[in-house]
C-alpha cells in the first residue's frame, strides 16, 4: 500500500506543477474611496509549445487560402 499511495501523490504534484498560478492582492485605492481587487494568473510553458501553437496557426489559414496580413 505505500507504494501505491506514493504513486498517487507523486500523479496529484505532477498536476498541480501543470496548473496556474493565481495570486490575489486586495488594497485601497490612494484617496480610500475604492478597493482594488488584483488578480494574476501564471502559467508556464516550454518555448516549444508555443513554437507549435504559432506553427499550427499559420498552417490552419495557409490550408484556407489566406495570408497572414489577410488574418485581421
Amino acid at each position: 500500500m505505500g507504494k501505491e499511495l506514493s504513486d498517487k501523490v507523486c500523479r496529484i504534484m505532477e498536476q498541480i506543477h501543470g496548473m496556474p498560478v493565481i495570486d490575489t492582492r486586495i488594497y485601497k485605492s490612494k484617496d480610500g474611496g475604492y478597493i482594488i481587487n488584483e488578480v494574476r494568473i501564471k502559467t508556464i510553458k516550454p518555448t516549444n509549445y508555443y513554437a507549435a501553437i504559432v506553427a499550427n496557426e499559420k498552417g490552419a489559414y495557409e490550408k484556407k487560402g489566406e495570408k497572414d496580413d489577410e488574418r485581421y
